[in-house]
Parts: C-alpha cells; structure tokens; sequence
C-alpha cells in the first residue's frame, strides 16, 4: 500500500506543477504575441523607411533597424515554447503515474 500512497503524492505534487507551468505558459503566451506585434511593426515601419535597393537589401535593412525587437521576440516565443514543452512533460508524467496507480489497484489483493 506504501506504494500506492507514493505515487498519490507524486500524483499530487505533479498537479500543483502543471497549475503553476499553466500560469506561466499563459504568461508567456501573452508575452510573446505582444513582442511579436512590436517586431512585426518595427520591421515594418523600418522596410517602409529604407528608400533605395532591390527588395532583399530592403527587406536586410528592416531586419537590422528592427534587430533589438526580433531578438525579444524570439526570445518570448522560445520561452513559451518551453513552458509548452513543459506541460506536456508533466502531463505524461501524470498519466503514467495514474496507469502505475491503476495497475497496483487492480493487482493489489483487497486488505493490504
């Protein structure tokens, strides 16, 4: 039975990660729309800026003019990757804990 209670706690304390990786996740996720609009009009008023040069060469100074702002946006959109990676982490943990829970319940003769 002892080990029915261990996988219950680990069962417990893997739901109370997945309640604080959710809050995170919708953190991030907010996070990183926000800096993804900022970098999206940064790179675009910077591309409407640039006067002269083939399209590419424009499209190149965009990026250099707006750098500081793609940089942040990749780093919130890797973050929120993260945290999504990290929920699914704990969501299979938790299934798994459950099927070993269910496997002893089901193999565990009654009164032990």
């Amino acid at each position: 039975m002892s080990e029915l209670v261990t996988i219950n706690n680990e069962l417990s304390r893997l739901i109370t990660a997945l309640r604080t990786a959710v809050v995170g996740f919708e953190s991030a996720v907010k996070d990183a729309a926000e800096k993804r609009s900022t970098y999206d009009v940064e790179w675009a008023k910077a591309f409407l800026s640039v006067g002269e040069g083939t399209q590419k060469q424009r499209e190149s100074e965009a990026v250099l003019i707006a750098a500081n702002a793609m940089r942040e946006a990749r780093i919130a959109e890797a973050t929120r990757d993260a945290f999504k990676e990290r929920l699914r982490a704990i969501e299979t943990t938790i299934s798994v804990q459950q099927t070993r829970m269910k496997h002893l319940e089901e193999t565990t003769p009654s009164g032990f």
